[in-house]
């Protein structure tokens, strides 16, 4: 059995493909299979995949007879591999040829590490640039994160994305996933529930990238559906954050209150009150109001925020009910749970 498996989900998107596939293939690290999920493509998808298929043996192609939406395709390719780690590589994406080889030497030099991202070129349509997470530390090369002391970094925004990491197979089992086409920050779900079995470690160093066009899945969510999105993901990690006692409520509001920006110190008070939250991430947002008054009156804050410190707190309790409906999009409570991945 190879020590990694790459998983790529595929759809309409031939061209792009056989990039990501090439990048694959010429990677310097070599013990990896590759499994393809091919949901119900029409543009000759599978004639290129089984043209690899002949001088590529640790290559596995699967193909739905239909397109079954992202989320069936996500959940098939999770549950697949029984190799040690797993590499992702969405099909509009490619590597450079020492990724792997970078990702395998940190973690396995790195003592509990569970989870590895690189920094990632973004280039298409809005322009290039390197994407890296607000926490990286601009001093190191490798950036680690412990969650027992550095959770609160993780509801920050998401940290990057799926063609940027490798993690271990066993940090899925207690993982869960929600089961929606339209969930477009499942990745950010997805990685801060592996974050919580073990350290994470991101790599300043370039190693993937990340194509932006018309056709990217992230373009289908917008506006209130993208804030009530984000919230429901950060109510959703600090929930489970607290339920297995790796950040306190001191270590959270500390962190919230003299080392965020503003805006997102925003996002998450109206995530945590929400009247359906759980009664302790209530009682931290109103800490964090109490003890950040800005977040009430500036003009970079939300616009919750700023309503709320006109008609009383009470009305946090309501905000994200309403994006919630203006969104048309209605998350699970941050207690519930999804389709498990082990």
């Amino acid at each position: 059995m190879a020590q990694v498996t790459v998983l790529i989900p595929t759809f309409n998107r031939r061209d792009y493909l056989k990039q990501a596939l090439d990048s694959v293939f010429a990677q310097t690290f070599k013990d990896f299979d590759v499994l393809v999920s091919d949901n119900g493509s029409l543009d000759g998808t599978e004639e290129l995949v089984r043209g690899y298929l002949e001088n590529h043996p640790n290559l596995q192609y699967h193909r739905f007879p239909r397109n079954m939406g992202p989320a069936a395709n996500g959940l098939y390719l999770l549950r697949a591999p029984e190799a040690e780690y797993v590499a992702i590589l969405h099909d509009d994406d490619y590597w450079l040829p020492n990724h792997l080889e970078d990702a395998m030497g940190a973690l396995s030099g790195t003592d509990n590490a569970v989870l590895y991202a690189c920094a990632l070129q973004k280039f298409g349509m809005s322009g290039d640039h390197v994407m890296k997470p607000m926490w990286a530390d601009s001093r190191r090369r490798l950036t680690v994160l412990d969650p027992h002391v550095d959770f609160p970094a993780w509801l920050l925004c998401t940290p990057f994305v799926p063609s940027a990491t490798v993690f271990k197979r066993s940090a899925l089992n207690s993982t869960w996933a929600l089961p929606r086409n339209d969930f477009t920050l499942g990745d950010w779900h997805l990685c801060g529930q592996m974050a919580l079995q073990g350290k994470t470690v991101f790599d300043s160093k370039i190693g993937a990238f990340y194509r932006w066009h018309a056709t990217n899945d992230s373009h289908s969510c917008r506006g209130k559906r993208f804030a009530v999105q984000f919230r429901y993901t950060q109510r959703t990690m600090a929930y489970l954050a607290f339920h297995n006692g790796l950040m306190t409520r001191e270590s959270l509001v500390g962190a919230v209150t003299t080392q965020w920006p503003m805006d997102i110190a925003a996002l998450l008070v109206v995530a945590l009150a929400s009247i359906d939250s759980p009664a302790e991430l209530r009682s931290v947002a109103r800490e964090i109001v109490r003890r950040r008054p800005g977040l009430l009156t500036d003009p970079l804050t939300s616009g919750h925020c700023r309503l709320a410190g006109r008609v009383g707190l009470w009305y946090l309790g309501w905000a994200d009910i309403v994006d919630r409906l203006r969104g048309r999009w209605w998350p699970m409570r941050a207690s519930d749970r999804g389709i498990e991945l082990s």
